[in-house]
């Protein structure tokens, strides 16, 4: 019976959608055991990794690499965070189920700490307060929110302060492998403004969360942060702060200037959309006021031409720009929005963006003048591949449908890459222009690799460069797309490809050509096993499983056989990887 867990990526298709530093605090997160549960989804897995919170995790593959998502803050703007890395890590590794450990453990010390008498509880919290301080003001930040709690009417806000400025401020520089320790200690100071509120002093938590804000601000100074998780305690407090102004409805021009004012010194996004976020909580009258202390200041501004420095954009003109154009379009009205955006014309993108909402208010005619107008104002940059689809786009809508098959293959025949040959084919396909197009378009891939083979002299030199092998890939990939899969089989045998070209030809042969396919299996499987590490014995194992069915296809039992006992004597030493073998066989 095949296994239907699906084959996992290897540690190198990690690192390369994580980039270097996510995956090394993958690779921590992983090796404490923080992945509490894994289990198959489709194509990839489905995990819990437990970092300052329980996060959720997919991982899946796709025909361009690895796919995250989790529910942390950096996973959810679809970057492959360090919990994407630690779940991938754990499908390598085979750790499926729930953490035996883990479930194990806390089911054990719940039923210790229930059965402990009342007093020898209490005198075991005080003691660990002693001797460690983090529970020490964990339990400050409590008892104080408790007091606070209790006396609503008139809660002593200073001395919850106090309790907030011991547990959050760091003891000195906090590096990156104490940061978790001290983020989490942080989250808990927290807790005790949500206990505030909750017991309806509202006023009190909104003095509370800004006091928290600019602790967390002023400790990010002081701190390793680069695993990300002080950005998102702020985005807790924002949140926690939100909720407080809204129970407690401050004064909204109080309010509105205070906001107004954080976001234009911070230098972390706090209250970056504050008019968005809390146009329930200011009102017409706040945001009048919120609207007029931008304005004053965004007025100042000198407009941006086309091909200014770019790096006039960014600091207090960003914050008071993107400012602006909220309010705009909070407005509803598409020309003020225009007129505010295009106060920086500096980037193509910049025409992109109002070409945009343009086309989405229904004035493609002005959408298009919009994009032809970047390309000759700013020539050099004209080939914005964001543009170009957009006025391609824009084009067909228009009844214009071979103008923009022009553009973009001009765009493609520049550079022809994966991107640009994928975006051509979606329009040439939607304009039902493809079979014109296919040779000419294939023609061109092969005329690249041809040219990046002849860098050092001679095809065999050029092969060994990255730049050859990746245009290698991209003619695979678009002849197997194609249905040419004997012309794709031949093209990758004449230099390297990458180990997903092969995995793709393997698959593609598997159903009528077991012979191929066990050959093509073999060129992912030999690094596999002449570097194999524990991280790699699942994957090594279950492709292993799968070549030994081809051979019994190809060639019958002895063969399926011989091959396996081939395996198991050049990997004799290696008695864990030889254990997943022997599963991978079973199954």
């Amino acid at each position: 019976m095949p296994d239907p867990r699906p084959i996992p990526p290897s540690r190198a298709d990690i690192e390369t959608a994580a980039g270097r530093r996510s995956f090394e605090r993958g690779l921590d997160y992983f090796e404490t055991e923080r992945v509490a549960s894994l289990e198959p989804a489709g194509d990839g897995v489905r995990a819990i990794v437990v970092g300052q919170s329980a996060y959720e995790v997919t991982v899946s593959r796709r025909d361009d690499g690895l796919r995250g998502d989790c529910t942390c803050p950096v996973g959810s703007d679809a970057a492959f965070c360090k919990h994407c890395v630690a779940a991938a890590l754990a499908w390598i590794d085979g750790a499926w189920g729930v953490s035996e450990s883990r479930r194990d453990g806390h089911a054990g010390i719940e039923a210790y700490v229930r059965a402990l008498p009342h007093e020898r509880l209490v005198k075991y919290v005080l003691t660990l307060a002693i001797e460690d301080d983090r529970v020490r003001k964990d339990l400050e930040c409590r008892a104080e929110a408790a007091a606070t709690a209790e006396s609503a009417a008139q809660p002593d806000v200073k001395r919850q302060k106090r309790a907030l400025s011991r547990a959050i401020r760091p003891n000195g520089f906090v590096d990156y492998h104490e940061a978790h320790e001290y983020t989490r200690g942080v989250e808990r100071a927290i807790d005790s403004i949500d206990t505030v509120l909750a017991a309806g002093a509202a006023g009190a938590a909104v003095e509370l969360a800004e006091h928290a804000l600019t602790l967390c601000e002023e400790a990010i100074g002081s701190m390793d942060d680069s695993s990300g998780e002080m950005g998102s305690i702020l985005r807790r407090l924002e949140a926690l702060h939100h909720s407080a102004c809204v129970a407690a409805r401050p004064d909204p021009a109080a309010l509105a200037r205070r906001l107004h004012d954080w976001r234009l010194r911070t230098g972390y996004d706090v209250f970056h959309h504050f008019p968005l976020q809390y146009a329930d909580v200011l009102g017409p009258a706040g945001l009048a006021v919120a609207e007029s202390l931008l304005r004053e200041a965004w007025e100042r501004l000198p407009a941006l031409r086309p091909g200014a420095d770019s790096r006039e954009r960014w600091g207090e003109r960003y914050k008071l720009q993107s400012g602006m154009e909220e309010f705009a379009t909070l407005s509803g009205d598409t020309d003020r929005l225009v007129a505010v955006m295009q106060k920086d014309l500096s980037v193509p993108y910049n025409f992109t963006r109002i070409a945009d909402v343009l086309r989405r208010a229904g004035r493609t005619a002005d959408a298009i003048a919009w994009c032809e107008r970047c390309r000759t104002e700013l020539e050099n940059e004209r080939h914005d591949p964001r543009l170009i689809e957009l006025l391609a786009a824009l084009y067909a809508e228009s009844g214009r449908a071979e103008d923009g098959l022009g553009l973009l293959w001009r765009a493609f025949d520049e550079k022809p890459g994966a991107a640009e040959y994928g975006r051509f084919r979606e329009h040439a396909t939607a304009a039902k222009a493809w079979p014109a197009w296919r040779d000419r378009a294939i023609a061109r891939l092969e005329r690249q690799v041809r040219e990046r083979c002849r860098k050092d002299g001679s095809p065999r030199a050029g092969e060994r460069h990255w730049d050859a092998s990746s245009a290698r890939d991209t003619l695979v990939r678009a002849l197997l797309g194609e249905g040419r899969r004997d012309a794709a089989w031949r093209v990758a045998h004449e230099g390297e490809c990458g180990e997903g070209i092969w995995t793709e030809l393997a698959a593609s042969r598997e159903s009528d050509d077991p012979a191929g396919a066990i050959e093509a299996w073999g060129r992912v499987l030999a690094p596999l096993l002449a570097h194999a590490s524990p991280s790699t014995y699942l994957r090594a194992a279950q492709l292993v499983a799968r070549v030994r069915g081809l051979h019994a296809r190809a060639s019958g039992a002895d063969a399926a056989a011989q091959y396996v006992a081939g395996v198991r004597e050049a990997c004799k030493r290696r008695s864990r990887f030889l254990k997943e073998l022997d599963a991978a066989l079973r199954r």
